[in-house]
């Protein structure tokens, strides 16, 4: 199941892979036209030169074969050529210098360079140029001037574009090969890390659920022995009506004791169905201090709300359980004359919620499992009712925790995102 996904994140470095191929076959591409390019040119102006030489050497209509055939000879090495020849139209050799074979190697266009040329004819019957005995007369005629290059130039230009194109496409290769692995490997690592902490998070659920079941037993079991204890009375020795009476409220209050503990352990093992809605906070922090009213008054603390008009996406019912416990054990850990503060604070992509007191604050032993059920600082306590805080935020999709008041005291932070 996860190849997939793995597949979909190479997908940018087989991008990249075919985008540096395409670069390197491109610039290959354009390096080599561009060095058989100047070949060209360089060919068509040796040509150039080759033809000027050839004017001189036939002007005034007459030539010298001896000097003609020289002159090429000495210009052949300095063109850097293998073939110089003046062709006349019916296929006969004026002059030539270098090799004059008609083989493949000097066919190639690459190398083989033609140019037609046509001879100034003189107006005049003259011979000219000093009346030269071994001149001949150069026929009024097309020709052809041929000029064949050396390859070993080219070859070794287009030889040294493949070896950098290839190079390049190694280096290239190699390094994303090399991106590739690291990538896999990153990837690798991380789905080992996410199934460790999957296995890490059962584990703790499970430590969860046993520490659970454990302080429920512990719980379940005092009232149970209190209730059979009230039982044996009632059997054992005859008991008055009022007697009775009491034995019976006795054994009901503790019956009632134990269901709501069932009732909060089958809240933090499932999770609740929510039927969420808008409403305003500052009404539900009015009604919950009007609820705690006897329980401040008794213990002579204050409450403050600033909440204004904030409002919450949630279910009305589930929070107000969430920020009554929390209200309540503000109250249990407040010393009299102290404060509890409530106040809502926009943030940039939601809502922040804090219950603050001025009591003792929590152990520093105790910052790391205060939201777990049964760990509480006060003496008496159960510890549930932070679990259950904790977990109704959890089930909205917040963040309950927990930072220390200055210069003293609590405060419980809900953290509420996009609301």
């Amino acid at each position: 199941m996860q190849s997939r996904p793995a597949l979909f994140r190479l997908a940018p470095a087989v991008l990249l892979l075919a985008a540096a191929g395409a670069w390197v076959f491109y610039d290959y591409r354009d390096l080599r036209r561009e060095h058989l390019e100047n070949h060209r040119r360089l060919g068509r102006a040796l040509l150039e030169a080759f033809e000027g030489v050839v004017f001189r050497e036939t002007r005034g209509g007459y030539y010298s074969k001896e000097e003609l055939a020289e002159t090429l000879a000495e210009l052949r090495p300095g063109f850097g050529a293998r073939w110089l020849a003046v062709r006349a139209e019916d296929g006969t050799i004026l002059a030539e210098a270098g090799r004059k074979s008609e083989s493949p190697e000097l066919m190639d266009p690459l190398v083989r360079f033609e140019q037609p040329f046509t001879p100034i004819q003189p107006r005049g019957a003259g011979r000219g140029r000093g009346q030269r005995q071994d001149l001949i007369r150069l026929p009024a005629a097309a020709y052809t001037l041929i000029l064949v290059m050396g390859r070993e130039d080219l070859d070794h230009q287009l030889d040294s574009d493949r070896q950098r194109a290839l190079v390049m496409a190694g280096s290239i290769g190699v390094a994303l090969f090399l991106l590739a692995g690291i990538f896999l490997v990153r990837i690798r690592a991380l789905s080992l890390r996410a199934d460790l902490d999957a296995s890490r998070q059962k584990l703790n659920s499970l430590d969860y659920l046993r520490r659970l079941g454990a302080g429920l037993v512990h719980e379940t079991k005092n009232p149970l022995g209190v209730v059979r204890g009230f039982a044996e009375r009632i059997i054992r020795a005859p008991l008055d009506e009022e007697q009775l009476r009491l034995t019976a409220r006795a054994i009901l209050e503790e019956t009632d004791r134990t269901t709501a503990r069932l009732d909060e352990f089958l809240l933090l093992s499932r999770p609740a169905e929510l039927r969420r809605r808008r409403f305003r906070l500052g009404e539900l922090f009015e009604e919950l201090a009007l609820l705690l009213d006897p329980d401040l008054k008794s213990k002579g603390v204050g409450l403050e709300l600033d909440c204004g008009a904030f409002e919450l996406d949630a279910d009305r019912e589930q929070i107000r359980r969430l920020f009554m416990n929390l209200l309540l054990n503000a109250i249990q850990a407040s010393e009299p004359g102290g404060r509890i503060s409530v106040t809502c604070r926009p943030l940039r992509d939601g809502l922040r919620i804090e219950v603050g007191d001025e009591g003792l604050g929590v152990p520093p032993e105790l910052w790391d499992t205060l939201f777990e059920p049964y760990v509480s600082g006060r003496p008496g306590g159960t510890g549930l009712g932070l679990s259950i805080a904790r977990r109704i935020a959890l089930d909205h999709g917040f963040e309950l925790r927990y930072e220390p008041n200055h210069p003293r005291g609590t405060r419980l932070i809900v953290e509420v995102k996009g609301s």
